[in-house]
C-alpha cells in the first residue's frame, strides 16, 4: 500500500491560488502512484503500460485545465477582495457598456422619486448619443428639468446606431419619471419600451440595444403600451405589463 507522506489538507485551501498548488500537488502525486504501481505490477502485462500511458496523459490534461482556470476563468481565480469588485462591473446588453453594479440593486424601491428642478433623477436616466434624434431628445428631456446623467452608443463596445429607438425601463427605476419620459419619446418616433431586470435595474435607457426582435418589447402604439400609461395603472401592474414582453426573450 502506498502511503501518501505530504496530504493536502483541504480546510487550508483558503485562497484561489492555493487551488492551482493542489492541483499540481495532485497531478505529482497521481502520476507518483501509477509510475510506483506500474514498476510493482508483474500481471497482467498490459497494467504496468496502461498505468504509465494514463500518466503521461493527466500532464497535458491537467496543463490545460490549468490554463483555462488562469484564462477564461481567471476572475473567480483572484483573492475575494480583487473578484467582489469584478462583480460590481457587469456588461449591460441595452448599453453595450461594462457598468458598475450599485450596491443596492436588489433593494426594493420604498417610494417613487419625483421629479424636480434640482435634477435629483437625472441620475437614473442614460441616453444613447448615436440617436438621430439624440438632440431633440436633449430639449425634451430639459423641458422636463431632467437630463441624463449619462450618455452611451459612441462609448458602447459596439458603437452603432440601434436598429429601432427603444426605451428600455429597469425593474427598479422610478415609474413615474419612466412615463414622463415615454411620454417625450413617443412624439419622436420611439419604437417601443423594453424591461430590463439585470444589469440597468435602476436606470432608464434612452436608445437601448437588443431590441431587434418585436417580441421582445411593448410597442409604441398598442394596447399594452396605453395600458403602461394609464393613470390606474400601479407599479406592479407596470411592471407585470413589461414582464411579459421580457420573457419571451431567447
Amino acid at each position: 500500500m502506498i502511503e501518501e507522506k505530504n496530504p493536502i489538507d483541504a480546510s487550508k485551501v483558503t485562497k484561489p491560488i492555493q487551488l492551482l498548488a493542489a492541483w499540481l500537488a495532485g497531478l505529482v502525486a497521481i502520476n507518483g502512484s501509477f509510475l510506483t504501481a506500474a514498476g510493482l505490477i508483474a500481471s497482467p502485462s498490459w497494467g504496468a503500460g496502461l498505468l504509465i500511458i494514463s500518466a503521461v496523459i493527466n500532464v497535458p490534461l491537467f496543463l490545460a485545465c490549468l490554463f483555462l482556470l488562469q484564462t477564461k476563468f481567471r476572475p473567480e481565480m483572484q483573492e475575494d477582495s480583487f473578484y467582489s469588485r469584478h462583480l460590481e462591473r457587469r456588461y449591460s446588453l441595452q448599453s453595450q457598456q461594462f457598468v458598475t453594479v450599485a450596491a443596492n440593486e436588489k433593494a426594493e424601491i420604498k417610494k417613487e422619486i419625483k421629479s424636480s428642478a434640482s435634477g435629483r433623477v437625472s441620475e437614473f436616466i442614460w441616453a444613447n448619443d448615436l440617436l438621430p434624434n439624440f438632440k431633440e431628445i436633449l430639449a425634451a428631456l430639459n423641458e422636463l428639468n431632467l437630463r441624463p446623467s449619462e450618455t452611451f452608443g459612441s462609448t458602447s463596445v459596439d458603437p452603432v446606431t440601434p436598429s429601432k429607438f427603444i426605451v428600455t425601463i429597469g425593474q427598479l427605476a422610478p415609474i413615474n419619471v419612466a412615463r414622463q419620459v415615454l411620454r417625450e419619446c413617443e412624439k419622436l418616433d420611439m419604437d417601443g419600451v423594453g424591461y430590463d431586470t439585470e444589469y440597468d435595474q435602476e436606470r432608464i435607457l434612452i436608445g437601448a440595444y437588443s431590441y431587434d426582435d418585436e417580441t421582445n418589447f411593448v410597442p409604441f402604439p398598442s394596447p399594452d403600451y396605453d395600458r403602461l400609461m394609464a393613470p390606474t395603472t400601479n407599479r406592479e401592474t407596470f411592471l407585470k405589463i413589461l414582464s411579459k414582453f421580457d420573457s419571451m426573450k431567447s
